[in-house]
């Protein structure tokens, strides 16, 4: 009779039932993969497109479905827009009905029909297309944006509200507020004494401040006399409000939808495609000419030259910013500050004989100034 170690014995059962629950979780693991739909690269189902639940759709194949789409997104962002919706066209539509449901291609082509001018469908689309939570203010910011382009400001108003309500400190936000402030300056007037006493007057901006003679000001008061609902009051709330843009930070590279969202995380549309789309992925060097024309009409001619540059460094044109600041320098007796705007205004490529005579004569100047001091 053969006398077994029980330590031996110990180790068989052991090894028994390693082997026996590696078998267990090797079946289990096939029947549950088994009657679970793929997802990639062959069945897309809602678990990745929780637009339709009830879809189950079949893309083509990734590496085909890879290259078109990135095609797609190549030409948007290059501005090749018949180019980025015939590759939009192909992923989306196979004889008329959806091939793929997906909130990055989804959202794809509302961008591209926005940015092409199909503004209908861009409309319709940004009211269903799936955004994460904390993108929802761009839904509002391309309603703004397609009211302002139809002229109806009082839509752009509306909308505008529902976007602050999402987020009051977005740039983008005070930068459409600053453009309807704009609008509403120009259909306004000047309403001094409309009310009567000073004391119900609202300062717009300041000359006395900014190195400017006062203007239109009541005795004793170094401020214009303006009153709420008037140009210069909206016109220096925009300036505010381009201010703030400025101020606030935006990250242009964070997407639009979740990564669990599209089959492509990769290929999901960013903030900066939005700006795209909007028509407001300049709207920094913009904000920064308009405050340089702004300021420009206030008196201070150093912030608005301090503008100017900021814009041009960014790509803007600006041309007749610098004159007017150098018109402006002139009229302070500031000569010599005067050549340096001219001078920037030049090699912008200003030029012209009454350009060139407004140099000349501010070189006079400047002689006669540095020579009599």
């Amino acid at each position: 009779m053969v006398t077994r170690h029980p330590g031996l014995l110990l180790l068989w059962w052991m090894v028994l039932v390693a082997l026996v629950s590696a078998l267990l979780v090797f079946g289990w693991t096939n029947s549950v993969g088994a009657a679970r739909p793929l997802t990639s690269p062959g069945l897309v189902t809602h678990a990745v497109s929780p637009l339709r639940p009830d879809w189950t759709l079949i893309p083509p194949a990734r590496s085909e479905m890879n290259e078109t789409w990135e095609a797609a997104v190549h030409a948007y962002r290059n501005g090749e827009m018949e180019e980025a919706a015939r590759n939009m066209e192909r992923l989306w539509n196979v004889e008329g009905e959806p091939r793929i449901l997906d909130a990055g291609l989804d959202l794809w082509k509302v961008l591209v029909a926005h940015r092409a001018g199909d503004w209908e469908t861009a409309e319709s689309g940004w009211k269903t297309v799936a955004l994460l939570p904390e993108m929802e203010v761009w839904r509002h910011l391309a309603a703004t944006s397609l009211a302002l382009r139809r002229h109806d400001y009082e839509l752009a108003e509306a909308h505008w509200s529902m976007a602050a309500y999402e987020d009051a400190d977005h740039p983008v936000v005070h930068y459409y507020l600053g453009l309807l402030y704009l609008n509403r300056a120009a259909h306004a007037h000047e309403w001094n004494d409309a009310i009567g006493p000073v004391v119900f007057r609202y300062a717009a901006y300041s000359p006395a401040a900014n190195n400017a003679p006062a203007v239109t000001a009541p005795a004793g008061s170094p401020l214009p006399a303006v009153v709420p609902n008037s140009a210069s009051m909206y016109r220096r709330a925009a300036l505010e409000e381009f201010t703030l843009a400025l101020d606030r930070e935006l990250d242009r590279v964070y997407p639009l939808v979740g990564e669990e969202w599209t089959v492509e995380p990769e290929l999901r549309p960013t903030v900066e495609d939005a700006l795209l789309a909007l028509g407001a992925e300049r709207f920094v060097p913009n904000c920064h000419n308009v405050l340089g024309g702004m300021w420009t009409a206030t008196g201070n001619a150093e912030l608005a030259e301090e503008h100017f540059d900021r814009a041009y460094e960014m790509g803007a044109a600006v041309l007749y910013g610098y004159r007017d600041v150098a018109d402006l320098y002139e009229e302070y007796g500031r000569h010599f500050d005067a050549l340096r705007a001219y001078g920037k205004a030049r090699d912008r490529g200003l030029t012209g004989a009454d350009f060139e005579e407004r140099v000349a004569e501010s070189v006079s100047r400047a002689f006669l100034h540095g020579w009599l001091r």
